[in-house]
């Protein structure tokens, strides 16, 4: 047998399980980037349009702490570039750190990885042939960055630039995630350890863009060294080297360690013995609470920050707003809601505010399919519990943390509008939080629809639809899709809240689909058997 051929069946191994993740991401970056370039030359086909928005958005800090700096907005590549560049890069990294620790640190508590090493391949073998896999996946994700910016007739040495940018982006955390995976253990610390870093890095990234004076933080943070590269605008390439260059060091830390621990354990703390800790035992759902606390804390942590960020903003935002004309007429075409004021700004961020805490619920659902994966509820199920008691519980506690997510978001908002003398009532941005409940309850029902008839399918049904009802939302209204087209993303009924009242057929309707889709999933998981991964 040839030396290498072991290792080459742990690539073939991860590619398989990538596959579908890294195939659906590539399809959502792909419409990302094709929309947004074809709906910018939509909607302003002529230059003195152009040059109009590129003038007033350059000249507001907001906009730069949203979306970052904002360079050559009277070309589609600069607009592309500021539009979804930035996103494009957070949401690569994010998905790559999640799936670097599924991979490494998840087959290990499973389990999985003795197996493989006990074999004719080593732990390094492994560990390599797993990142070079992960590399695969990240760059397919990138190409397809590169392919709709192509496809959208932008220039080729800018398309390719952003999406270099995107995609050693992407690596970087794979390495993070690497090494947070040899340094923590269970995956849960893991991750949150690498995405808490992510969010770390986003936020010194908005503060750097939005606040005169601390624009050198920008090279503080991986996020700032690829927005330094200006795409469409200079196309500048060394900041590529130093993303590079530690993604390279972080993936031979993450090697060195992997060489210095046991298989299962972290290389910190796994001496030092836990003291038994009985808070929260006494029912499998609060032992879900338990469980899922400190995700949840991540998540109101990541989500406040950035509400409050944009609370501070939204006075100064509405007041530039309401002193230019030549703004009124372009924010008309952007959005039918009103931005002269701090309340109108902060309805229409709420709406962005939507999709991650409708991911949010989707993932709790994630984490019941894993504890199902994991063989944890079949043994709960083996004593007086029952499924329908047990999925319940859990939906309560998914239901919850979406709901405790949302109330952060907006208590965190008025805060920041309190600070600066916005004049937003705390009770107009309660009613804007409860605003996204409806759309976000709706994808934690399909969640646990799908958790019932098709476990594995869980997350990818369930976050591809959040993403694409999303999309079709964004892209839909840049290209002036049909009424009928738009009316099928559940965000696209999401009221201008707190400046506009709810709009409650919609979100009666919504949660009767959720009623739905949740009797579905009982009923599903009462008559299938219990799935592993």
């Amino acid at each position: 047998m040839p030396a290498d051929r072991p290792a080459r069946a742990v690539v073939r191994l991860v590619r398989k399980q990538m596959a579908r993740s890294a195939y659906a991401w590539a399809s959502i970056v792909y419409l990302a980037a094709y929309g947004t370039a074809k709906g910018y030359v939509a909607t302003y086909p002529d230059l003195a349009g152009r040059q109009k928005i590129a003038a007033l958005v350059q000249r507001n800090p907001a906009f730069q702490a949203i979306n970052g700096i904002a360079r050559r907005l009277e070309t589609p590549g600069g607009y592309v570039t500021w539009r979804v560049g930035g996103v494009l890069m957070v949401v690569v990294a994010a998905w790559a750190a999640v799936a670097t620790t599924r991979v490494l640190r998840g087959d290990e508590d499973l389990g999985r990885a003795d197996i493989v090493r006990s074999g004719a391949v080593t732990g390094r073998q492994v560990e390599v042939a797993t990142l070079a896999s992960l590399t695969g996946a990240v760059g397919l994700v990138a190409s397809s960055v590169f392919a709709g910016l192509l496809s959208a007739r932008l220039a080729l040495a800018g398309s390719a630039l952003l999406s270099a940018a995107v995609c050693l982006s992407g690596l970087l955390f794979v390495a993070v995630a690497a090494v947070t995976s040899e340094l923590f253990a269970p995956r849960r610390r893991a991750n949150q350890v690498a995405v808490t870093f992510l969010g770390a890095c986003f936020a010194i990234r908005v503060i750097a863009d939005g606040t005169r004076g601390l624009g050198w933080l920008r090279w503080c943070t991986p996020l700032g060294w690829a927005e330094q590269t200006h795409p469409f605008s200079g196309d500048v390439v060394w900041p590529l080297a130093l993303l590079a260059t530690l993604a390279a060091g972080l993936t031979a830390l993450a090697l060195t360690l992997q060489r210095n621990r046991d298989v299962g354990a972290g290389a910190l703390f796994s001496d030092r013995p836990a003291r038994s800790r009985l808070t929260l035992l006494a029912s499998p759902t609060q032992f879900a609470v338990r469980s899922e606390l400190s995700a949840v804390l991540v998540w109101c942590a990541s989500v406040g920050a950035y509400a409050v960020i944009v609370g501070l903003l939204a006075k100064d935002f509405s007041s530039f707003v309401s002193t230019s004309k030549g703004f009124k007429d372009v924010a008309a075409r952007l959005t039918t809601t009103t931005l002269t004021s701090p309340a109108g700004f902060l309805a229409l961020i709420f709406t962005f505010f939507a999709p991650p805490i409708a991911l949010m619920g989707v993932f709790q659902i994630g984490a019941a399919r894993s504890e199902e994966g994991e063989g944890h509820v079949e043994m709960v199920l083996a004593t007086a519990i029952t499924r329908r008691r047990w999925l319940i519980g859990r939906v309560a506690v998914g239901v919850g943390a979406v709901v405790v997510t949302a109330l952060v978001a907006g208590l965190l908002a008025w805060t920041g509008t309190a600070i600066k003398g916005g004049g937003v009532g705390l009770g107009s941005m309660m009613r804007a939080s409860i605003n996204m409940l409806p759309a976000a309850l709706l994808f934690l029902a399909l969640a646990v629809a799908a958790f019932g008839l098709r476990p594995r399918l869980t997350v990818a049904v369930s976050a591809g639809a959040v993403a694409a009802t999303y999309l079709l939302q964004l892209i839909g209204a840049l290209v002036k899709a049909p009424t009928w087209v738009l009316d099928l993303s559940p965000f696209h009924h999401l009221a201008a809240v707190p400046i506009a009242p709810m709009n409650g057929t919609a979100a009666a309707v919504m949660l009767a689909l959720a009623a739905a889709l949740l009797a579905v999933g009982v009923v599903g998981f009462n008559r299938r058997d219990v799935a592993g991964l």
